[in-house]
């Protein structure tokens, strides 16, 4: 049997050390820095839902669609961010101060407002699915409308989610680096369900 009393006390302290520093970067490796829930106003888990992190100065440094109601982002700059889950909706839920500890995962449950009544009987919900000429869906396409001309983006299945106001045409467009924008004119008779099936085909210039 080894006896620890046959090494030094500097030797024992060196050695404490090194298996401090090797747990910790063990544990790095499995550090993922935020995490969240984000649900619907009655606790119903959300989908689609637009989601940006900003850095001090402003700058985005996270901005997708969730495409479920879980959503990580693991890793960001120095000092505090602020993230804005639901923007484009009527009421986006903003939290601040978030900064990266390593080895302290912030883990956040978020439920978003509900929209007033009037506002959802004045818009239709757009659903669309993009996919390339082959019938394979397109992630990261920029989906703007006139409503809305922040855009937000399609997920790994090319779905995306768009409120169209009631009464006047709404234009929607679909753009992708190496494929031709398209540009879809849209009606809202009355508050509906819209789902379309968007064809984007390559750019041959």
């Amino acid at each position: 049997m080894l006896s620890l009393s046959r090494f030094p006390l500097t030797y024992l302290a060196r050695l404490a050390v090194g298996l401090c520093i090797f747990s910790g970067t063990a544990a790095a490796g499995e550090f993922c820095a935020l995490s969240v829930s984000i649900s619907t106003h009655d606790g119903r888990p959300a989908r689609l839902t637009p989601v940006l992190l900003m850095d001090s100065s402003g700058k985005r440094v996270f901005d997708e669609q969730a495409d479920g109601s879980e959503l990580r982002i693991c890793d960001f700059g120095f000092g505090p961010h602020k993230l804005v889950i639901g923007y484009g909706f009527c009421y986006p839920v903003t939290i601040s101060n978030i900064v990266l500890r390593p080895g302290r995962p912030i883990h956040l449950a978020v439920r978003l407002n509900e929209c007033p009544a009037d506002v959802w009987r004045g818009s239709c919900s757009a659903y669309f699915r993009v996919r390339n000429s082959k019938g394979q869906p397109l992630d990261r396409v920029r989906v703007t409308s006139d409503g809305n001309p922040t855009p937000i983006m399609t997920d790994q299945f090319g779905r995306v989610e768009v409120f169209v106001l009631k009464g006047k045409p709404s234009v929607i467009t679909f753009s992708r680096t190496g494929y031709s924008a398209l540009q879809l004119s849209l009606t809202c008779p009355s508050a509906e369900e819209i789902d379309r099936e968007i064809v984007l085909t390559p750019d041959e210039r």
